[in-house]
């Protein structure tokens, strides 16, 4: 008999995350009163009440999605797991006015087809329902009200419901597809493993689309991510709008005024970038809070000396880099550093280690991350003063 947790006051969560940013995930949960968090590598588990997933679709800045678990059994054959599926209350979670997708994915299970394994799901969905209430909801794969996430793998079933349909990573600031983008998440999970103490002057001095910059202004501003969203949780048949108005206004009275928002400086000698940078700015809410500047590495004099700088530099594998000059870059940021930021700290993500020699700085620590399809390192540098130098 599949085990599911509807009528439990306490709903267990799966977030995804991506790789290498789950110790901030799992800060951010803490903050929220997540409790009994676990998880592995890429995501974390946590158990809460039903307003604690609201809240997580509205605050989290490292997760990709929300799910909450509707059931987990064990299935060794398709008559095993459509019994198991159809088990559930499947009247009290959709209903027949409802539409729904299952998104399935399989490994080691009864059937090698995912898509098949999905099929099966919504037969025993859709026949729950029709025999309790005698109509069957209809199937959206496009924008459905209820979007189902199914994994199945070793024998065992897990069937969640995702609270967001869009990834939250995608906050809605870009005007438009960038070469390469740092992925929001990401920047932010890299901003909280930074310590980043949010009243300190942050400095990135190859800042592109200006991802890094929003992210930290956001954090700074105690402003919640999912402001502004809508969420499939919205459309469920246990929603409660009330609860969640409340929680909306509280994340507004929450945001902090922009006069205590720290100096966050940017540059970047491409002009193209910078416009982008300055359009999500605007579209964040952001405009004129954030000091953006044309100019490459050797030109740029920031006009106050950083605690902290945070940057995504060139390493070989965006779109239409110039590798030739790859080594120039690395020796330039690495001269900028000693030059500029004596007594900071600098955290520089790197694809290649090899361009990491023409810092010539020592790495104080490195933490592995996946940025897209790129194993990556986070490093972290601390600059020496110059009147320190030689002591």
């Amino acid at each position: 008999m599949a085990r599911h947790g509807l009528s439990m006051s306490e709903r267990k969560y799966f977030v995804p995350c991506p790789l290498g940013v789950e110790d901030a995930l799992e800060m951010e949960l803490k903050e929220l009163g997540a409790n009994r968090i676990g998880g592995s590598p890429g995501h974390r588990t946590f158990f809460g009440p039903k307003d604690l997933g609201y809240r997580a679709c509205l605050w989290l800045r490292t997760a990709i999605r929300v799910q909450e678990q509707l059931a987990q059994f064990e299935a060794r054959s398709e008559q095993e797991f459509y019994d198991g599926v159809y088990s559930l209350p499947w009247e009290q979670i959709c209903g027949q006015e409802r539409t729904l997708s299952v998104d399935a994915s399989v490994r080691n299970a009864f059937s090698k087809h995912s898509k098949y394994v999905g099929l099966l799901c919504k037969d025993a969905v859709v026949d729950r329902i029709r025999d309790r209430m005698g109509s069957r909801p209809n199937v959206d794969t496009q924008d459905p009200d209820l979007p189902l996430k199914l994994t199945v793998q070793e024998g065992k079933v897990y069937l969640y419901r995702n609270l967001n349909h869009k990834s939250l990573h995608k906050r809605g600031y870009r005007p438009i597809q960038v070469k390469s983008p740092l992925n929001e998440a990401l920047a932010a999970g890299l901003l909280i493993l930074s310590a980043w103490d949010r009243k300190s002057t942050l400095v990135d001095p190859m800042c592109g689309s200006g991802t890094f910059l929003i992210e930290a202004a956001q954090l700074a501003l105690d402003l919640a991510p999912g402001l502004g969203q809508n969420f499939a949780f919205e459309r469920f048949h246990d929603f409660d709008p009330i609860h969640w108005a409340s929680l909306r206004q509280e994340a507004l009275d929450r945001k902090r005024d922009t006069h205590s928002l720290p100096l966050l400086l940017g540059a970047d000698r491409h002009g193209g970038a910078l416009e982008i940078a300055k359009k999500s700015l605007a579209i964040a809410g952001l405009r004129g809070l954030v000091s953006l500047s044309q100019s490459d590495l050797k030109a740029f004099h920031p006009e106050k000396k950083a605690k902290l700088v945070i940057t995504n530099p060139p390493y070989g594998h965006r779109i239409g880099t110039d590798t030739s000059d790859l080594e120039a870059t690395w020796k330039d940021l690495g001269d900028f550093l000693r030059r500029e930021c004596g007594g900071g700290v600098a955290w520089i993500l790197c694809g290649n280690k090899e361009l990491t020699r023409g810092l010539r700085l020592r790495t104080e620590r490195r933490i592995p991350v996946r940025n897209g399809p790129l194993d990556c390192r986070f490093l972290k540098y601390s600059i020496r003063r110059k009147e320190d130098i030689g002591k």
